[in-house]
């Protein structure tokens, strides 16, 4: 009853004559292959090593995720390693419009509670972090050209990650490589801001008392990036601005040690990256 393509499947669901109707569960799904993001495997889809129902409602629902799944694992997944972050987003945005489509199903919640991946809360953040992601990239490219960086830009490279940051918890994972780039990203509109501005995000203004602490994220994101091609060329033309105001700062002021990357997920989380207007996931899976 599980074999067969699932176009077939669908239609055959209903069809009382093709199930044994004695048995509790006629309508049986096999686990698919798990969804995987840049070539890690991160999540199972929750069926286990099979999942049955005696609602063709069900099954059917279930079916569709077995597609949504599978489209996820060839377009996502599997695509090539250098891709157009458009394409990226709009391929996104394809899951992301199936998935609220599915959520809108009478029998979604169901799921969800049974603990099918595809369905759950972590699925879906992961699905905005990757759309939102998209629109970050573009965001740095910007940025690097420019060499300036504006607070709505600094929210919206931050936008991906803190999606992630919800997967991570959601789904108690101990690493999350596809978040990497992103945080490299962000780490990197954090030094320029915090350089140009002579302060850091999580601080509203400019006040000589937090110098110290505006040295100290300089520093901080001045080791971590460097060797970091991507920004090589726009860290070589501040360097001499960043050093001469760490310089400044020493002379009258000890360095602190700062957790700034810490100190910017809380900032991006109090100022809320993942609603509208920063975050372009929010219009299609509103937060709090």
């Amino acid at each position: 009853m599980s074999l067969g393509p699932v176009k077939l499947r669908k239609e055959a669901a209903g069809k009382d004559t093709i199930f044994d109707l004695s048995v509790p569960y006629p309508y049986l799904v096999e686990t698919v292959p798990a969804p995987w993001f840049a070539h890690t495997q991160i999540l199972k889809t929750g069926v286990g090593q099979g999942l049955g129902t005696a609602s063709s409602e069900v099954y059917l629902l279930l079916l569709e995720g077995i597609d949504l799944v599978a489209f996820y694992n060839r377009e996502i997944v599997g695509r090539a390693d250098a891709t157009n972050y458009i394409d990226d987003a709009m391929n996104v945005k394809r899951l992301i419009l199936k998935l609220a489509l599915l959520k809108s199903n009478a029998h979604f919640a169901t799921l969800r509670a049974g603990g099918v991946i595809w369905a759950s809360e972590g699925f879906e953040f992961l699905l905005c972090g990757a759309l939102d992601e998209a629109y970050a990239v573009s965001a740095v490219e910007t940025i690097v050209k420019a060499k300036a960086i504006s607070p709505d830009e600094l929210k919206q490279v931050l936008a991906p990650i803190a999606w992630y940051n919800n997967v991570h918890a959601l789904f108690n994972l101990r690493q999350l490589p596809f978040r990497d780039a992103c945080e490299r990203n962000a780490l990197f509109a954090c030094y320029l801001f915090t350089l140009t501005r002579k302060h850091a995000p999580w601080r509203e203004r400019r006040e000589t008392r937090h110098d110290a602490e505006t040295a100290a994220v300089l520093e901080t994101l001045g080791r971590q990036l460097v060797g970091v091609v991507a920004f090589a060329e726009t860290m070589k033309h501040f360097s001499d601005a960043a050093s001469l105001f760490v310089s400044m700062v020493k002379i009258n002021s000890a360095v602190p040690k700062v957790d700034v990357t810490g100190k910017l997920y809380e900032w991006a989380d109090a100022v809320g990256v993942t609603r509208p207007p920063v975050s372009r996931a929010a219009e299609f899976f509103p937060q709090p």
